[in-house]
């Protein structure tokens, strides 16, 4: 956060609720719904407003309840790790596949989004209809490697902006 930046009271009395809020669950004490409670009766807030306050404050400190279970993933994951090496040392087999299965519980080894699909990265031809003009700008392109897109002949259309029903409620 910038602190040259003059906040108005508002927006001063929200960062305050954002700082209280995320500090009572950095300390690890309180639930998210008991940090929010705490925000409605210390600063006398709607809860809309404490859940509000919560929200923007995850945004801008980062949510906690990530940070505990990535970090508590670590830990267990190297804890893990060393009770299968100290047993590999003393040769207790069993033990050691023991930490080595629940080690590997602790990924997800079925994600498949870093493989590399062949077909998707294939060369692939696309076979378009342009018109002339359009066609001499495209050549124009390649030989100059500027194109002004406010120069080409074109006819403003007629539409009409359709709202969602949800969001005219």
């Amino acid at each position: 956060m910038d602190e040259s930046i003059e906040l108005s009271q508002l927006e001063t009395e929200m960062l305050q609720r954002m700082k209280f809020v995320f500090s009572l669950r950095l300390k690890n004490v309180f639930s998210k719904q008991q940090a929010i409670q705490k925000c409605i009766d210390e600063f006398n807030v709607s809860r809309a407003t404490a859940y509000r306050d919560y929200a923007a404050a995850s945004l801008l400190f980062g949510e906690l309840d990530d940070v505990d279970n990535r970090g508590e993933r670590m830990i267990l994951r190297e804890r893990y790790w060393f009770l299968h090496q100290q047993n590999m040392k003393d040769r207790n087999w069993a033990e050691a596949k023991k930490a080595l299965d629940s080690y590997r519980e602790l990924f997800d080894f079925s994600d498949k989004s870093g493989e590399i699909e062949p077909d998707k990265i294939a060369a692939h031809n696309y076979y378009m209809k342009i018109s002339k003009q359009l066609e001499k700008a495209i050549l124009k392109t390649i030989d100059g490697g500027v194109i002004n897109l406010n120069d080409v002949d074109v006819d403003d259309v007629e539409y009409k902006v359709v709202k969602d029903e949800e969001n005219e409620r």
